[in-house]
């Protein structure tokens, strides 16, 4: 984070579903998390978060030269056809409690 003379939260999302390039076959939001962590960047021992469409807060009052390391993980359930997934991941920074 590169912060001068304030501090930053920091937000991220998701823009939907995971859905193939044809659009045919869809793998649900609530199946992509991520953990998150400003001390450890194996980001180990933390807690999955399902990811949202709604802006998620994963950084309070950092200060210039924060940071924050990301960990993503992919639930595929059996039955899913095989396929190349996409869907975009939004991270925000923004002054401390504005909002996203």
């Amino acid at each position: 984070i590169s912060a001068i003379n304030t501090l930053v939260d920091l937000y991220i999302k998701a823009n939907g579903d995971l859905k193939t390039i044809s659009g045919v076959d869809t793998l649900g939001l609530g199946n992509e998390s991520y953990a998150y962590s400003s001390t450890n960047n194996t980001v180990v021992n933390v807690t999955n978060v399902t990811i949202t469409t709604n802006w998620e807060l994963i950084g309070k009052s950092l200060q210039n030269a924060s940071t924050v390391y990301l960990k993503f993980f992919l639930d595929i359930p059996q039955a899913q056809a095989a396929g190349v997934y996409n869907n975009s991941i939004d991270i925000k920074a923004v002054r401390e409690n504005a909002a996203p």
